[in-house]
């Protein structure tokens, strides 16, 4: 059988690609990314979960795609977008991912070692946003990425549009979502969430 390897991603990138933002804070954290947890459900599981103990998450410039960019704070690991474990209560301060303190426009989450995964097959990618300043998350997309076919993630095999209004969680829905089970729609996500549809390059 052939199978063309295009068509399987192991990269997720969430960025602005046109460097806007929703924030406006006269601290000049107008792009930090607060985010935390993103979930990617194929064939009924979420993958990014069920594979936590070998991703490689970090931030990084845009520019560059190098690793290891600072965080906000110790606390804030970039591996905590993947773990499954977040508080989502109250001000939910003190758990996700967040950048670093005065992040530049073009800091990215970049999520490395998927298990080499069929698009085909994603059923959905959700994102939950902080419940306090949910507008930084404005212009931030999500793009899915072949690093051995591309390993300087310049062309997406898929990607998102951009997010256009500040919520509590935001669900891309791709084709494959009709594979999941009737009835059930509501185990992908919890509290509010609105339907962006993705687009596949």
């Amino acid at each position: 059988m052939i199978v063309n390897d295009d068509l399987y991603f192991d990269t997720i990138v969430i960025r602005r690609p046109n460097e806007v933002t929703g924030f406006d804070a006269d601290d000049g954290n107008n792009y930090l990314l607060t985010l935390h947890e993103l979930q990617c459900w194929t064939n009924d599981v979420n993958v990014l979960a069920s594979n936590a103990s070998i991703l490689d998450a970090s931030f990084a410039l845009w520019s560059d795609k190098i690793g290891g960019r600072p965080t906000y704070s110790i606390q804030y690991s970039p591996s905590q977008i993947h773990d499954n474990l977040f508080i989502y209560t109250g001000t939910d301060s003190g758990s996700g991912a967040w950048s670093e303190n005065l992040s530049p426009p073009n800091i990215s989450s970049i999520i490395k070692n998927i298990p080499k995964t069929s698009i085909n097959k994603v059923q959905s990618l959700v994102l939950y946003n902080r419940k306090v300043n949910q507008v930084r998350a404005i212009g931030l997309a999500l793009e899915l990425y072949n690093s051995n076919n591309d390993p300087n993630l310049e062309t997406p095999l898929a990607s998102t549009n951009e997010i256009a209004s500040g919520v509590n969680v935001y669900r891309f829905d791709f084709p494959a979502i009709d594979t999941y089970p009737s009835g059930s729609l509501y185990l992908i996500t919890m509290n509010n969430f609105i339907m962006i549809k993705s687009k596949t390059l």
